[in-house]
């Protein structure tokens, strides 16, 4: 004997998610609330205990450190940046990537269109 398949409407489906989203619970707690698998939450069963902490105030104005660095040199790398600042290299690096900024440089021009004329490069 079959079991039919249990199909939920969206209604209940939102309340679930708003509950999931609230975190007030853990996904354990939410299953047996509303008598579903854990899986089926769409979360994984360690999403609930994990509480993603900010940015510390001495990151803040190591990053506005950073940005001071930056404006007058935006071709300094997060290498050049580390050496006159005194912080470590990864701790720079990550920082500017958080803050959207890297240094400027000339970059490959891969795209070029070929100047040579023989059939090896495209020419005629």
């Amino acid at each position: 004997m079959t079991r039919k398949r249990r199909r939920f409407s969206a209604s209940f489906e939102a309340k679930v998610a708003l509950a999931a989203i609230r975190g007030d619970r853990t996904t354990a707690e939410l299953a047996a609330k509303f008598a579903v698998y854990t899986d089926q939450l769409g979360l994984s069963r360690f999403s609930g205990y994990y509480q993603p902490v900010g940015e510390t105030a001495k990151n803040f104005t190591l990053m506005r450190r950073i940005g001071q660095f930056y404006l007058p040199f935006p071709f300094y790398g997060n290498r050049k940046i580390a050496e006159q600042s005194g912080y470590k290299r990864k701790r720079i690096q990550r920082l500017m990537g958080q803050m959207g900024i890297e240094a400027m440089y000339r970059k490959r021009r891969t795209t070029r269109r070929a100047t040579c004329s023989s059939n090896a490069c495209g020419g005629p």
